[in-house]
């Protein structure tokens, strides 16, 4: 992925919109139905109040004022769908009933809980995205690693490939991930991130 590259967001606001959009719900869409969920909608509404927020989203989106700032559209996307999923459900059962729920949508337990699905989802979609892009064996060896836990000799020998490459191939997966994760906005989880420090340890430990 360029560094050059125009971010998503703004993409959202130029010819490329369609197929923007098409990416945007890819990653998104999922996060915004559990921020749905969480607001209280009813399980048999929940379709129809996912539909009112991609549709005011697909209205806003466009006009975004983007900012590199970390999280801000993570709040930002929050923001919207949280308060888009509560009219929604004042609508249908009634505003005394939503004010109950309205303390839990915004404690910071739910901020906490918010964050973590967010980068989740987006760190899910970055492999899913990434994937296809690597040969098996270099991806196995991330999984393995990375994902599974396992050592770098075991993995090694699980691979059929030096340890050297194992943290090599692991280390070029991890950084193409933070690549798309901070065009998004976010950083890598801490987890994944660690592997990069093990690789740059384990190169300094080399011999010359």
């Amino acid at each position: 992925m360029s560094a050059t590259r125009s971010s998503l967001l703004i993409q959202l606001q130029g010819d490329a919109a369609e197929h923007a959009w098409g990416e945007f719900l890819k990653i998104y869409q999922p996060l915004i139905t559990r921020a749905v969920r969480g607001a209280g909608v009813r399980p048999q509404d929940l379709d129809d109040a996912v539909q009112e927020v991609l549709v005011q989203l697909l209205r806003v989106l466009p006009t975004f004022s983007y900012q590199r700032k970390k999280g801000f559209f993570r709040h930002w996307l929050r923001h919207v769908t949280t308060n888009k999923a509560i009219d929604f459900h004042r609508r249908r059962i009634g505003a005394l009933k939503v004010s109950d729920q309205l303390e839990s949508v915004s404690s910071p337990e739910s901020d906490d809980q918010w964050m973590r699905e967010f980068r989740l989802g987006l760190l899910q979609t970055a492999m899913a995205s990434l994937e296809s892009q690597f040969r098996r064996n270099t991806w196995k060896c991330f999984v393995l690693h990375a994902l599974e836990n396992q050592s770098a000799e075991a993995t090694a020998r699980a691979v059929g490939v030096s340890v050297n490459a194992v943290y090599i191939n692991t280390s070029r997966i991890v950084s193409r991930l933070r690549e798309f994760c901070e065009f998004h906005g976010e950083s890598l989880c801490e987890e994944v991130s660690a592997f990069d420090k093990e690789y740059r340890e384990c190169e300094m430990a080399r011999p010359v």
